[in-house]
């Protein structure tokens, strides 16, 4: 391990891969950082010793991740179970277009964040359809 390199995020879709990437990188250097890159995985890989998640709902429901992170950090498992259950509800969203990007920023935009989202070819603008499905999965 490099000491210029402090964390990493593991896209990884096994959390007991992500296990193995901390257990090795602590045994060097506790300090290290690793977060799960599927929002579904923050309190097994909080459990498991890591830091949390870095991903895609965290930009449509920010408020939902911080109030998981702080009931975990202050020892309210029932309420960041209750979080990780509505997440694992808008893991949906994922599935709703073709490219998870074009659902991400339909998603934000759901959520009333201005934001622009168009794609670029070749992947895929979201549909009307899409966007309706997507409207549903967020109520």
């Amino acid at each position: 391990m490099h000491k210029n390199i402090c964390g990493i995020k593991d896209t990884v879709d096994t959390i007991s891969h992500t296990r193995k990437v901390i257990r090795a990188a602590r045994a060097v250097n506790p300090e290290f950082t690793v977060f799960s890159g599927f929002d579904e995985y923050y309190l097994v890989n909080r459990v498991s010793g890591g830091n949390g998640v870095l991903c895609g709902l965290t930009n449509v429901e920010p408020e939902l991740f911080s109030r998981m992170h702080k009931a975990y950090q202050s020892g309210d498992l029932a309420t960041a179970v209750e979080c990780a259950e509505r997440i694992s509800k808008l893991m949906a969203v994922y599935d709703a277009c073709d490219l998870f990007v074009s659902a991400i920023k339909a998603a934000v935009n759901v959520k009333g964040l201005p934001i622009s989202t168009k794609i670029f070819e070749p992947a895929v603008q979201a549909t009307p359809e899409q966007v309706a499905a997507i409207r549903e999965l967020l109520a």
